[in-house]
């Protein structure tokens, strides 16, 4: 029994000292933004229309043909209503997912 409780204590030891260093999970976000990815449908043009119809800034479209992180983008809102537009785009049919920007995004 002593032997097997010491195999657990160096199993939780090295468990404890892993690191996934390829995803930036944060408890902090980057206000006045919001990530979120498209369908594999929509195009730069039709995000971008979507995005201005909705009276939002499009900071970045250059993920939506990215093959490292495809159709994500990140658009600008308001501070301080940033969950507010992640709800709301998740449900929208266009949009895939939305997220708080630098909060579960693979970088």
């Amino acid at each position: 029994m002593k032997k097997s409780t010491v195999v657990l204590f160096l199993f939780l030891l090295i468990l404890v000292g892993c690191d996934d260093s390829s995803v930036n999970v944060t408890d902090e976000f980057v206000p006045g933004e919001v990530s979120v990815k498209f369908t594999e449908s929509v195009q730069k043009e039709d995000a971008k229309i979507f995005i201005e119809d909705l009276k939002l800034n499009p900071i970045d479209l250059s993920d939506l043909d990215n093959d490292k992180h495809p159709n994500w983008t990140l658009i600008g809102v308001p501070e301080g209503r940033e969950k507010f537009w992640v709800k709301r785009f998740n449900g929208y049919s266009i949009v895939e997912a939305a997220e708080l920007n630098g909060i579960m995004h693979a970088q």
